[in-house]
């Protein structure tokens, strides 16, 4: 298979992958006032392939969209879409 969905929540990819055009979408409710960010990452690293950032108020809601960027990949990497500073997912 070309791509997997790991335990955790990303994305294997398989043989024969040497790029991926990829993009993101998450709502989020925020707990608190402030800027929240939804990252791309890589293989847990903290480099981040692609992000959006918002600012939400308190017990709002918000979807932040990352728009699609072509991603060098090898076999076994993993991509994660992460939320950075207290995110709650709806």
């Amino acid at each position: 298979s070309k791509l997997t969905k790991t335990n955790d929540g990303g994305i294997k990819i398989g043989a024969n992958v040497s790029s991926i055009l990829i993009s993101g979408m998450m709502s989020i409710l925020s707990n608190s006032n402030g800027t929240k960010n939804v990252k791309i990452i890589k293989n847990s690293n903290t480099y981040a392939v692609g992000h959006a950032t918002g600012y939400v108020a308190s017990g709002n809601s918000e979807t932040l969209t990352i728009h699609p960027v072509l991603v060098s990949v090898q076999e076994n990497d993993i991509i994660y879409l992460s939320c950075i500073a207290m995110c709650f997912f709806m």
